[in-house]
């Protein structure tokens, strides 16, 4: 249709071309243009199908050249900007509290399932992954106290993703690692389908607080297993629980951050009576920072009281730090 085709006048011009990123053309003074793509991290060349710098990530893909598109596969994979990040929350008490308040009628009545394997306990939280932060059942909730922000400005990285990692408060850490590597199969699969997507050369990085401490171990172990193993950059144990009755997957950078007087996890009666839960090292994972005391958020158990240490040991280790005031 002549009317409003790309040949009519006065058209407006769509800039948003293959996989919704901008198109660069006519820049120039003459109405000429490079005819790039703008993926923010790199220019894609349409007419070449390359890019026009090496992947950043290459060193991670020897098989492959560095400015290839989408993997060498585009008709399964698209390339976007950023990397993946999950963040796995740990226990939430009002959460916990609303599934007690169902009378013994109605927890009889509720069926045993993989999330709730207690049918006289209604506690059932939402083990999906979601973009615009934590959720259970349909209902946003807040819990990292700007910690996750820090992670993704740091790392230069907003594809990320959120689960629920709250149990019971006697959970035991096989429960919850066993529950996280079904959240990884759920990942994989997510993955596999596209409904989650990752671009050539993109990591995975994976951080758990908490009892989510061992779901995140559960989840990054599933996906070591898998043919995205070699793309976990590193899953972060932040106050694990137990520390001492999980593993941290094999080939798999972890990295534990805990305080000697952490009153849910390392001492104390909360420590006690929620699992026994004792200073320890995550098995197969390296010291990111240990703290002797914290004033404060339970001995330093809070997540957000890690903020200041962890801007420290991304400075430390080499990432360009920026401080949002």
């Amino acid at each position: 249709m002549a009317g409003i085709s790309s040949q009519s006048s006065g058209k407006m011009q769509n800039k948003k071309r293959y996989n919704g990123k901008s198109v660069q053309s006519q820049e120039f003074s003459d109405a000429s243009g490079l005819e790039w793509t703008d993926y923010g991290a790199r220019n894609y060349e349409n007419q070449l199908g390359r890019w026009d710098i090496i992947d950043g990530k290459s060193e991670i893909y020897y098989t492959l050249s560095p400015y290839v598109y989408a993997g060498n596969n585009p008709v399964n994979a698209i390339d976007i900007d950023g990397n993946l990040f999950i963040f796995v929350n740990g226990f939430m008490e009002n959460q916990y509290e609303d599934g007690l308040k169902h009378n013994f009628v109605e927890r009889h009545n509720i069926r045993a399932h993989d999330n709730c394997p207690n049918p006289f306990n209604a506690y059932s939280p939402d083990r999906n992954f979601y973009r615009d932060g934590p959720k259970n059942n349909g209902e946003s909730f807040t819990y990292w106290e700007g910690v996750d922000k820090a992670y993704e400005n740091q790392y230069k990285d907003n594809n990320a993703y959120y689960t629920n990692g709250s149990f019971t408060p006697r959970s035991t850490a096989d429960t919850r690692f066993n529950e996280g590597e079904k959240a990884g199969a759920d990942l994989i699969n997510k993955l596999d389908v596209g409904e989650i997507t990752l671009a050539s050369g993109e990591t995975i990085k994976i951080v758990g607080h908490s009892q989510g401490a061992a779901y995140a171990a559960g989840i990054a172990t599933a996906l070591a297993n898998s043919k995205y193993g070699g793309l976990i950059e590193f899953v972060d144990y932040i106050s694990p629980h137990q520390p001492g009755d999980f593993k941290n997957p094999n080939k798999v950078v972890g990295r534990q951050f805990s305080t000697k007087s952490d009153l849910v996890s390392s001492k104390g009666v909360l420590a006690w009576l929620f699992g026994k839960s004792k200073y320890k090292k995550i098995d197969g994972s390296k010291w990111g920072k240990q703290r002797e005391n914290y004033d404060g958020g339970y001995g330093g158990h809070f997540v957000g009281t890690w903020l200041n240490d962890l801007l420290n040991f991304w400075s430390k280790s080499g990432v360009n730090v920026n401080v949002i005031e």
